[in-house]
């Protein structure tokens, strides 16, 4: 297990390592205003793409999973093939809901007016790739799903950078990195669709099965999980969007660098989870609850050696690296501490959430994070006029506290799994 995961935790590494390349080129090209138009663009494209999603993309894990397991590839292949066109459909609904709202309301808004049509186009691509992503994780392929998810987009967007400031010998606009960013993900998207389509082919029995699954039981599994991921995106994108409503664009540029800094502590998590969320399905299918509580108490204690020292290095050296950024950016270092801590608390929480999306707990999940989401629009906004970026902060860390709380509790009640044994070497050693 500690190579697999360590593995893609280098992936992971690259991947985000590459990212963060990518957003201190955009900061230096674009400065602290434009910088925060761009980071409230993708923002608002994560919360539409739960609207085209609808939950399909983790509901893939569950399903995928554990069909690839038992070596069904043909129905693995229809139940991609399903969802691709369930997606597909429900972005062009959405596309052209958001279209016509940007007709009636772009005399009100900037963002609708300039951006709206690279917002429709940008948020397509990206709900192709988290299927594709989905696919190469359910299908025992976590560094491929790290690589398309993370590694190769901010390769391919720097590489365009580069060529542009050649070729036209100028700096870009936004709406020309708009375009540079769609065409380059329908590439990566590409490649992992090839990388997909060969880890499942040429293993099918000659009288194996289709999947059966029709659309109404797709979406009727997915739906549950797309509460949950709504709540999830709205609790982790929420004060972003407040700050962009309230402050200015640079508030907002200086804001998003930060969160961008306090999100190198969720990286440990973010490997470990990639390797882990496929099994806890299959193990939970299979009745093995203590293979499950061991795995658990195994991912727990590779998380908090790894994420703590990140954590302490993040806070010591948060104004030199928002400082190379560019002018402006280092007054987020507070900022960035408050984050930091927000972000290993919920680490150290382990994948609660995801443990009871894979044994069917979602509703749970999606109803835990909208009652601290309900508490926390309120305290985020109070939190903001009276404090500004700093309130943000705080509210964010205090929301991120309280539903990781709950989720570790209904974990214990709902599946009999303690996130937290691992904090104990006796009761840990006895569960394996």
């Amino acid at each position: 297990m500690f190579k697999k995961v360590s593995i893609v935790l280098l992936v992971n590494v690259l991947g985000m390592g590459m990212a963060y390349v990518l957003q201190f080129a955009l900061a230096r090209v674009f400065g602290t205003a434009g910088y925060g138009v761009i980071s409230l663009l993708f923002v608002w494209v994560g919360f539409l793409s739960l609207g085209s999603l609808l939950g399909i993309d983790v509901a893939l894990l569950k399903l995928i999973s554990v069909e690839f397991e038992r070596g069904k590839m043909r129905k693995v292949r229809g139940i991609f093939a399903m969802a691709l066109k369930a997606v597909v459909a429900n972005t062009v609904v959405l596309g052209l809901a958001l279209i016509a709202v940007a007709t009636v309301f772009r005399e009100h808004s900037a963002m609708l007016d300039h951006y709206y049509p690279y917002l429709v186009a940008i948020l397509g691509l990206t709900v192709c790739q988290r299927l594709v992503v989905s696919l190469l994780n359910a299908s025992s392929r976590p560094a491929y799903s790290v690589v398309v998810g993370r590694v190769a987009l901010p390769i391919a967007v720097l590489i365009g950078l580069g060529i542009f400031f050649v070729v036209a010998d100028k700096r870009p606009t936004i709406s020309e990195y708009f375009v540079l960013y769609a065409v380059t993900a329908g590439l990566v998207i590409a490649l992992g669709l090839v990388v997909a389509w060969a880890a499942l082919s040429g293993r099918d029995a000659a009288n194996e099965e289709r999947s059966d699954l029709s659309y109404g039981a797709l979406y009727k599994l997915a739906f549950p999980m797309c509460l949950s991921s709504a709540m999830y995106v709205l609790a982790t994108q929420l004060d972003i969007l407040l700050v962009g409503a309230m402050l200015d664009m640079t508030q907002v540029g200086i804001y998003a660098a930060a969160v961008r800094v306090s999100r190198l502590i969720g990286l440990p998590f973010t490997a470990m989870t990639i390797y882990v969320v496929p099994k806890l399905a299959s193990l939970h299918a299979e009745g093995e609850v203590t293979k499950l509580q061991a795995l658990i108490n195994n991912a727990g204690k590779l998380i908090a050696m790894s994420t703590v020292p990140l954590a302490a290095g993040a806070i010591l050296l948060a104004a030199p690296i928002l400082g190379l950024l560019g002018k402006g950016f280092e007054d987020g270092a507070m900022v960035v501490a408050v984050l930091v801590v927000s972000q290993t608390l919920n680490s150290l929480a382990g994948p609660a959430g995801n443990l009871l999306n894979m044994t069917g707990h979602q509703t749970v999940v999606a109803w835990t994070i909208f009652v601290t989401n309900v508490l926390n629009l309120g305290f985020t906004i109070a939190m903001i006029h009276w404090f500004g970026l700093i309130g943000a902060a705080i509210a964010t860390g205090a929301s991120t506290l309280i539903w990781n709380a709950m989720l570790i509790y209904y974990a214990k009640v709902r599946v009999g799994i303690s996130m937290l044994q691992w904090l104990s070497p006796q009761r840990a050693e006895d569960s394996q």
